[in-house]
């Protein structure tokens, strides 16, 4: 069988490697339940596009039979248990069809891709596949494949990924010391009487 693996294309060395990725999963079949049906492809993912084929008997691709823009994705869920499509890694709504997809090898690896290529907060619902978002990867799409040709015209903008600022540091608390007592005064003395006149 089609053995799943990475193509990491060098790139120039100011840019990370290329997203790009082949390998063996389960799909949902035109449109039915993951655990009604499902079938095996070879996926290819070349960016924001991702194509699925055949596999022929000696485990090489066949013919293709589909292709979605990551760019178009309009939700990333993990299916629940119990669910039309538990057993699936993640499900895409696109917008003429939903896609599950379990991953034969490297779904860490597949799930990083799928999820750093979209933006997370307004595409990803599952918290479970927020945490494999990248934003380091989400940018690397963007570099190198902002003007790829597919079903859309989304440009994304870079996401950032430098740390926020530190907060600035709290003054020290303001001391207060007790005035020193006065020393008490010196008793008044009293006046002298006026000397009585003789008589």
């Amino acid at each position: 069988l089609f053995r799943a693996h990475a193509e990491l294309t060098r790139t120039p060395a100011h840019l990370p490697a290329m997203p790009s990725k082949e390998g063996v999963a389960s799909k949902t079949h035109r449109g039915s339940s993951f655990t009604k049906r499902n079938e095996e492809r070879i996926f290819t993912l070349d960016g924001y596009l991702v194509s699925y084929c055949k596999i022929k008997a000696d485990g090489s691709k066949g013919t293709k039979t589909g292709q979605f823009d990551l760019r178009q994705c309009k939700s990333m869920e993990k299916p629940a248990p119990g669910s039309a499509d538990e057993g699936a890694d993640i499900k895409l709504t696109m917008p003429s069809k939903k896609i599950a997809i379990a991953f034969k090898e490297d779904k860490d690896e597949w799930l990083k891709l799928m999820c750093s290529a979209v933006k997370a907060d307004s595409v990803i619902t599952s918290d479970e596949l927020k945490a494999c978002y990248n934003a380091e990867v989400f940018n690397t799409f963007i570099d190198q494949h902002a003007e790829q040709k597919g079903k859309t015209k989304t440009v994304y903008e870079k996401a950032t990924t430098s740390a926020p600022p530190a907060a600035a540091a709290a003054p020290p608390p303001l001391s207060y010391t007790e005035p020193a007592a006065a020393p008490p005064a010196a008793p008044t003395p009293a006046p002298e009487s006026a000397p009585v006149p003789e008589p």
